[in-house]
């Protein structure tokens, strides 16, 4: 099947303005590269890559020949997603109240008397 290169252009371009409008200032843009986005996130490489198949973790941009990077901004923004739903989810559980120490206690007086 032939692809209209037309078509890929104008879709490339739509794409390009739709990212230029999420970030803060579009000419503050800040390229990190794999250590720093390992070092912002925690996360291993192998980790990170898999993320981006399952398209839960922001793409890498090409920034040279053989040279990629991601952009600072959506670091940012992805660490404050995993936050927002980590308390969210955390807001879902009930509080289990945790057990008193009499409730240690006797749980010990009975192993003692056995």
């Amino acid at each position: 099947m032939r692809r209209n290169k037309g078509f890929d252009r104008d879709f490339a371009e739509y794409e390009l303005k739709s990212a230029m409008q999420q970030l803060p200032n579009a000419r503050e843009v800040i390229f990190l590269r794999l250590p720093q986005v390992k070092a912002a996130t925690g996360l291993s490489k192998t980790s990170i890559y898999e993320k981006i198949k399952e398209n839960t973790f922001p793409s890498p941009v090409p920034i040279g020949k053989r040279t990629v990077g991601w952009v600072e901004f959506e670091i940012k923004q992805w660490a404050i997603d995993q936050v927002m739903a980590a308390r969210s989810e955390r807001q879902e559980i009930p509080h289990k109240p945790a057990r008193s120490a009499t409730h240690f206690d006797h749980h010990a007086r009975l192993r003692r008397s056995a």
